[in-house]
This record gives structure tokens, C-alpha cells and sequence, in this order.
């Protein structure tokens, strides 16, 4: 019985596993946009429009892909993710 309730939570845990190739998709997409609106348009449309459009379009599809993307906290307190991620931010602004 307990074999087949380890089972359970086993197939469980790597039913919510995405595949990276799945993942390609939503983290791929922001970056391309943003980095295609900058070089794209930078001889035929004004700075100011430039920005506008990364503005708008960028954070909408951020929103789009919002739920593929990993946790920021993980299994831990938001604090210890807070200080994990200052500690290393510093640590690579020395590096």
C-alpha cells in the first residue's frame, strides 16, 4: 500500500515537470521582442516611440508567460529568496 502511495506522488511530481523545449517558448519570447524593437526599428522610428513599444509589449508578454516561468521564492521563506538573491547580486557586481 505504501509502495503504491509513493508511486502516486512520484508520477505526481513529474506530471508538473515541463520539459525544457516546452519552456523555449515563453522565456524566448520577451528577450526576441525586446532585443527586435530595439534593432528593428532604431533608423525608422523615433527613440521615444522605441521605448514606448518595448514599454507595452514587452511586459504584456511577460504577463503572457507568466505562468511558466519558476518560482522566485522556491520551497523556502521570501526573505531567505530576498537575501539569497542580494548576497549574489553583490557578489557579481564584485566579480
Amino acid at each position: 500500500m505504501q509502495a503504491v502511495i509513493a508511486l502516486n506522488k512520484k508520477q505526481d511530481r513529474e506530471s508538473k515537470i515541463i520539459p525544457n523545449r516546452d519552456l523555449l517558448l515563453p522565456y524566448a519570447v520577451p528577450y526576441f521582442a525586446y532585443v527586435g524593437i530595439a534593432s528593428l526599428s532604431q533608423d525608422r522610428v523615433p527613440v521615444e516611440i522605441n521605448y514606448i513599444l518595448k514599454i507595452i509589449i514587452v511586459p504584456c508578454l511577460l504577463y503572457w508567460a507568466w505562468k511558466w516561468y519558476a518560482p522566485i521564492t522556491g520551497p523556502k521563506k521570501p526573505i531567505g529568496s530576498i537575501l539569497y538573491g542580494i548576497i549574489f547580486g553583490i557578489a557579481g557586481l564584485v566579480i
